[in-house]
């Protein structure tokens, strides 16, 4: 830490106190304090945090961790296809989140109880083991997302060059790298944050903390700017305008499809239109929407997160320690709850809009058929 530099951290601890420690590199002394804070009105808040905290998301976080189990094991059989590897990516990363998520369950009971000898500030606790992980995937997840949307895109716009642009191998590592690189990425969080043992006469307990240290304004700024406003808005940018050409391909499609039929629904010749030309074209129209509906749910899902980014922007107060605190962490619960969900209805689906997913499905678990 630079000297003269002061490093700030504010934390709850118990649901009903605030840890805020003051640490300054400046001299030797180090001076606690432990404020209490009174949350005994905000019932209606504690309610509906817990509701949602330990028992919406975990349900979530169960049925996720099942459905992308099964997902794992029917696209491992089916990597011989290019667009398959990145589902096999989304499904393993999205397996991860839905662990988080259930991790995440148990730290906010702990977090509610404050359980007596317990060695971490509960909140800093659950903020280093169960949020920031979590970030590592989500945005694993985001960016896959959106190589896929890419892939179809390329698919339907420039049909003859996507298979020697995507091959399979070439899938793999480009999925591989993307998986990599943001999960390495969001990591360096660790090395901004760390546990620093306190004692607190006031309780008389020494607890773990967490605690941020400070790499300039300017540093810190740039980071948070990078890492969590310009990237995800970059990536809700790609994946909509990517689903939006699908959109409107599929229709011009259809609409083709509709007049030519029309046309020659009366003519011999089309009874000489081989099967499996037709098939094809059926083929990828079915993987095009269902591409489309992946994306679709993705940013129902995400497009939230993106919205609070913006109210930060505007209003500095809307933050889980401004005036609108508790409207700020409500919203941000119901986040986690359509992230946890972004990740755990791929096998539906697949299930549902994909012939090849379905019948291996089956094929494999056929004790469920």
């Amino acid at each position: 830490m630079n000297v003269g530099m002061t490093t700030n951290v504010s934390l709850v601890l118990a649901s009903t106190t605030v840890l805020s420690l003051n640490q300054s590199s400046s001299n030797e002394d180090h001076s606690f304090q432990l404020i209490i804070v009174d949350l005994g009105t905000a019932v209606v808040f504690r309610v509906f945090n817990i509701l949602l905290t330990t028992l919406v998301i975990g349900v979530i976080g169960l049925l996720g961790l099942m459905s992308n189990v099964v997902t794992i094991v029917v696209l491992s059989r089916q990597v011989n296809e290019s667009i398959n590897i990145v589902f096999l990516g989304m499904a393993i990363s999205d397996f991860c989140v839905n662990i988080l998520s259930v991790w995440f369950t148990v730290t906010c009971s702990i977090n509610e109880s404050n359980p007596p000898n317990f060695p971490f500030e509960p909140l800093s606790f659950l903020v280093m083991t169960a949020v920031i992980p979590k970030f590592f995937f989500i945005n694993s997840t985001c960016w896959l997302t959106a190589l896929v949307a890419i892939m179809r895109c390329l698919c339907v716009v420039l049909p003859f060059k996507v298979g020697v642009l995507f091959t399979p191998r070439r899938t793999a590592v480009l999925t591989i790298v993307v998986f990599a690189f943001f999960v390495f990425l969001y990591s360096t969080a660790y090395f901004r944050n760390e546990f620093v043992l306190v004692f607190f006469p006031e309780i008389n307990a020494s607890l773990y903390i967490m605690v941020e240290y400070s790499k300039g304004a300017v540093i810190d700024d740039t980071v948070y700017y990078l890492g969590f406003v310009a990237m995800p808005m970059v990536n809700m940018f790609i994946v909509i305008c990517c689903t939006l050409i699908l959109v409107i391909k599929v229709k011009a499609s259809v609409n083709w499809r509709n007049i030519a039929q029309s046309g020659k629904s009366f003519s011999i010749e089309k009874k000489s239109v081989p099967v499996t030309g037709r098939e094809s074209v059926t083929k990828e129209g079915k993987l095009t929407k269902m591409v489309v509906t992946i994306t679709s749910v993705f940013i129902a899902c995400n497009m939230p997160n993106n919205l609070v980014i913006m109210a930060r922007s505007f209003e500095p107060e809307f933050s889980e320690r401004g005036k609108y605190q508790f409207i700020f962490i409500m919203i941000h619960d119901v986040m986690y709850i359509l992230e946890t969900v972004n990740s755990s209805v791929s096998v539906l689906i697949f299930y549902n809009m994909s012939s090849k997913f379905k019948s291996e499905f089956n094929r494999i678990f056929h004790f469920l058929t």
